[in-house]
């Protein structure tokens, strides 16, 4: 349905925010079992946005009033991490058709460049 309205009014790619915390992806569902598994999802494209940035304990509202910024997944990884990601994303989503590509390539945004 939303895919339905989406392209109806001129919306033909979706950015779906991906997140890896303590070495595996959190929060796919949306895309793996919602979008890719669409029957019109070959209607508009899709790309990722890595959200790697820290969670603190304000998102969670049991926790939000006990110390605030507290830090329970750190968005920041390795090289070797680095290059895990790269490799599953590219195994796993850069090689669909319905991914977004700009002049044959595909596009994967980084929430936060600076984080080492």
């Amino acid at each position: 349905m939303e895919i339905n309205e989406a392209t109806k009014h001129g919306v033909n790619v979706f950015i779906f925010d991906w997140y890896w915390y303590d070495g595996r992806p959190f929060m796919e569902t949306t895309l793996n079992n919602g979008f890719l598994k669409a029957d019109n999802k070959d209607k508009m494209k899709f790309y990722l946005m890595w959200a790697n940035h820290d969670v603190v304990n304000t998102w969670d509202t049991r926790l939000n009033k006990v110390e605030d910024g507290n830090v329970i997944w750190t968005g920041k990884i390795s090289r070797n991490e680095f290059e895990k990601i790269c490799k599953r994303n590219i195994d796993k989503y850069f090689k669909l058709p319905q991914y977004y590509k700009i002049d044959g390539k595909p596009v994967f945004m980084i929430y936060d460049v600076p984080q080492p």
